[in-house]
C-alpha cells in the first residue's frame, strides 16, 4: 500500500514544477517598464525601455560633451551598457542641448555603428548598477555645427534608440560652448533688435535736438538682467562743435514713479564730441523690476551738459569820428619890433581824457609868420589864453626859419566867452620884448561826442549790452590821442562764475588792427569774476583809434558748461 501511493506523489511534483519553469520564458513581455535613476554627478533622470530586454540588451548609456575652445568643436562620447558589460550597437543617437539659461546649442541626430566604439581601460561611470569590467567602449563624435550658449553649464537631452530598443536620459553638462563677452553683446543686440518698437519723438534744446526712436526689452550681457532700453540720438543742429560731458544718469517717469538709469556701459557717459551737422547715439536703460508692464505713462528726462569752448563775441558799433569841431577865427597881429606875424585860424572847446579823468580845454591853431632875414625861436611858454598857460604840448620852443611860417597847436584849460590869446616876444641878446595881443570870443561848451547804442547780444554764458559809445580826444604827454569808451554792462546767465580779461579783449578795424582794452584807463577792473547770475556795469577804453568806416568790438568769453534739459513724453507700450 506504501508503494503504490509514492510514484503518484512524485509524478505530480515533476509536473508542477515542468509548468513553472516554461510559462515565464516562453515568450517575450510587450509591455514597457520606467525606471527612475540617479548619481551623485548627474541630474534624476527617467529612462523608458519600449521592450522589457532578455539580458544580451542594452540597460543603460551615458553621454558626455566637451568644448575644444583651441579648434572650437563640440566632442560628444557615447558609452552603452548591457545587462553585464560595455557594448556596441548600431542605432541612432537623437541629442538635444541647451546652457542653463535654455539657449538652444545643438540638436540633431547621429547614427551609431558599432564600429565607432573604441576601447578605454577605465571603469564606465555615472551609470545605474555596478560595473567591474575594466574594459569600457566609447564612441566619439566632433560636431561643429552648434551653437554658443552664454554658460558653460546646461543639460543634454539625449535618446538612444536601436533595432527594439530606445531609451531616454537627461545629464548635466559642464563643459559646454560659452559665448565671449564680445559675442554675448551682439547675441542680445540681435534679440533686442529683433523684438523692439519704432518711436517718433524730438525735442529741440538750443542748437541741439533729442530724437526718441526705438525701445525694447534688453538683456544686459554682463549682468544678465533685463532692463527697459530707450534709444535716441543727439545732433548737433549749429555751426560749430559741441562737447558734451560726462552726463548724470537719465530718469524715467513711469506713472509718477522715478527709475533711475543703468549704464549699458562707460561709453554711454563719458564725454563725447558733437560736429556740426552730425548725431550720435545713446542708450537708456532702466531696470524691468522696478518698472510695470501695465505703465501707461513714460516721461523721459536727459540732461546733457556741453562745455562751450573759449571763444569771442562781436559786436558791430557806428562809425566813430574823432575830428574836432573847430570854430574859424583868422585874426593876424603884426608885431612892432619883431619881424613876426601870429595869426589865430581857429579854435576848438572840448572834453578830452587824461589818466585822472576827464577835462575841459581849448584847443587853438595858430600860425607864426617870419618876414625876417633871420630865423626866430618863439617861446610857447610864453604864450597864454586868458591869462592860463599852455598846458600841451610841452615843447617849449618853436623856430621859424627866414622868410617862412610854421602852425603849431596849444591847448589850453576852457575859457568861456570873451578873452584874449598874448603871445610874449623877447630877445635877450638885444634886450628888447613885445606882447601881441590877440582879442576874440570863445563860443560854445566842452561837451563829449556819444553815440547811444542801447543793444544786448546773448553769447552763452554771458548777455553783453552796450549803452553808449564815447568819442574823446586823450592827452598823452605832448600829444592828443584818439580813444573810444564803451559803456556796457555784462550778466552771467550760466552756471559757473567768469573769469573776464579785458586786456583780451579788442576793437577791430576793417583793416584788420585789433586794438586792444586799456586796463588803466578803463573802470572795470583787468579780471572780473562774474559769478552765475550776477552783472557789472562800467566802461572799457580803447586808445589810438584810426578814424574808419565800420568798428568791432571782440569780446573773449572763456569756456563754460551749460546744462541742456530735455523731457519727454513717450507712448511706451510694455504689455502688448
Amino acid at each position: 500500500m506504501k508503494k503504490t501511493n509514492t510514484i503518484p506523489i512524485f509524478l505530480l511534483i515533476m509536473l508542477v514544477c515542468g509548468c513553472i519553469q516554461s510559462s515565464p520564458t516562453s515568450h517575450t513581455l510587450a509591455t514597457s517598464m520606467q525606471k527612475t535613476i540617479s548619481s551623485p554627478n548627474t541630474s534624476t533622470y527617467t529612462a523608458t525601455l519600449s521592450t522589457l530586454m532578455p539580458k544580451e540588451r542594452i540597460k543603460d548609456f551615458k553621454v558626455t560633451a566637451k568644448w575644444k575652445k583651441e579648434s572650437n568643436v563640440l566632442v560628444l562620447y557615447l558609452e552603452v551598457k548591457n545587462q553585464t558589460a560595455c557594448t556596441k550597437i548600431d542605432g541612432k543617437l537623437k541629442i538635444t542641448i541647451k546652457d542653463e539659461f535654455g539657449i538652444l546649442i545643438y540638436n540633431g541626430t547621429l547614427t551609431v555603428h558599432r564600429s565607432d566604439f573604441l576601447s578605454y581601460s577605465e571603469e564606465l561611470t555615472n551609470v545605474s548598477g555596478n560595473l567591474t569590467e575594466p574594459t569600457v567602449y566609447k564612441a566619439r563624435y566632433v560636431l561643429t555645427n552648434f551653437q554658443k550658449g552664454i554658460s558653460s553649464s546646461g543639460i543634454i537631452d539625449a535618446t538612444l534608440i536601436t533595432k527594439d530598443t530606445m531609451l531616454k536620459k537627461v545629464f548635466k553638462a559642464q563643459n559646454l560652448p560659452k559665448m565671449s563677452e564680445k559675442e554675448r553683446m551682439q547675441y542680445f543686440e540681435k534679440v533686442y533688435l529683433r523684438n523692439s518698437k519704432p518711436l517718433n519723438v524730438t525735442q529741440k534744446k538750443a542748437n541741439i535736438i533729442l530724437e526718441v526712436y526705438r525701445y525694447g526689452i534688453y538683456v544686459h550681457p554682463l549682468t544678465l538682467k533685463k532692463y527697459l532700453r530707450i534709444d535716441t540720438k543727439i545732433k548737433n543742429l549749429g555751426n560749430n562743435s559741441v562737447e558734451l560731458m560726462i552726463r548724470e544718469p537719465a530718469k524715467l517717469t513711469v506713472d509718477g514713479f522715478s527709475v533711475i538709469e543703468y549704464p549699458k556701459d562707460i561709453s554711454s557717459i563719458k564725454s563725447k564730441k558733437l560736429e556740426p551737422g552730425k548725431d550720435i547715439t545713446e542708450e537708456f536703460l532702466f531696470p524691468m523690476e522696478e518698472i510695470s508692464l501695465e505703465g501707461r505713462e513714460f516721461i523721459l528726462e536727459v540732461h546733457e551738459t556741453e562745455m562751450l569752448p573759449e571763444r569771442e563775441a562781436e559786436i558791430m558799433l557806428p562809425k566813430l569820428k574823432f575830428s574836432l569841431n573847430y570854430t574859424l577865427v583868422n585874426i593876424s597881429k603884426p608885431a612892432e619890433k619883431f619881424p613876426i606875424e601870429i595869426t589865430l585860424m581857429k579854435y576848438a572847446v572840448f572834453e578830452y581824457e587824461t589818466p585822472e579823468g576827464k577835462e575841459e580845454g581849448v584847443k587853438v591853431l595858430l600860425k607864426i609868420k617870419n618876414t625876417g632875414d633871420n630865423e626866430v625861436k618863439i617861446d610857447l611858454n610864453g604864450i597864454t589864453l586868458g591869462g592860463e598857460v599852455k598846458i600841451a604840448p610841452f615843447t617849449w620852443f618853436l623856430t621859424v626859419g627866414p622868410h617862412s611860417e610854421k602852425q603849431t597847436w596849444l591847448l589850453f584849460p576852457y575859457v568861456q566867452g570873451k578873452t584874449t590869446l598874448t603871445v610874449h616876444l623877447y630877445d635877450l641878446t638885444e634886450l628888447k620884448d613885445e606882447l601881441i595881443e590877440i582879442p576874440f570870443e570863445i563860443k560854445g561848451t566842452p561837451r563829449t561826442r556819444e553815440i547811444k547804442v542801447n543793444k544786448t547780444i546773448e553769447e552763452y554764458p554771458l548777455k553783453i549790452t552796450i549803452e553808449k559809445v564815447e568819442e574823446i580826444p586823450y592827452l598823452e604827454i605832448t600829444k592828443l590821442k584818439s580813444l573810444v569808451k564803451i559803456y556796457l554792462t555784462l550778466e552771467n546767465t550760466g552756471e559757473t562764475a567768469l573769469p573776464l580779461n579785458i586786456e583780451q579783449w579788442g576793437l577791430l578795424t576793417s583793416k584788420g588792427v585789433l586794438i586792444p582794452g586799456d586796463v588803466v584807463m578803463s573802470n572795470l577792473t583787468n579780471v572780473i569774476e562774474l559769478t552765475p547770475g550776477n552783472c557789472v556795469s562800467g566802461y572799457v577804453v580803447f586808445k589810438d583809434i584810426p578814424e574808419d568806416a565800420q568798428y568791432i568790438l571782440k569780446i573773449k568769453i572763456p569756456n563754460a558748461l551749460r546744462t541742456i534739459e530735455f523731457k519727454v513724453k513717450l507712448p511706451i507700450r510694455l504689455g502688448e
